[in-house]
């Protein structure tokens, strides 16, 4: 039987919330996202980062893959944990 650390994560769902808790707060220039594995079991893990800016983002869409995400956190590298197939999407909306 395959135990849950040897699968390899492919997918992570992600919603910004604002300091109210609030989902939708306006974003603008360069952003700097830091997915943490928050483990019950243990400490939270920094997994990978990426950053992108607001001005490079068309039809309110990007996709980053794998080769775009940094796994390399400190001195340790999660890309093994990640699926090649591994990629992130985000998409924004206008808010008022």
């Amino acid at each position: 039987m395959e135990g849950f650390h040897d699968k390899k994560i492919k997918r992570a769902d992600l919603i910004v919330k604002n300091e109210a808790g609030d989902q939708g707060m306006p974003l603008a220039g360069d952003l700097h996202f830091l997915l943490i594995d928050h483990d019950k079991m243990s400490s939270d893990d920094q997994m990978c980062q990426f950053q992108i800016n607001t001005a490079f983002v068309g039809a309110n869409y990007v996709c980053l893959n794998f080769n775009d995400i940094d796994f390399k956190i400190g001195s340790s590298n999660k890309k093994k944990h990640f699926s090649p197939d591994f990629k992130v999407e985000l998409f924004f909306a206008e808010v008022s």
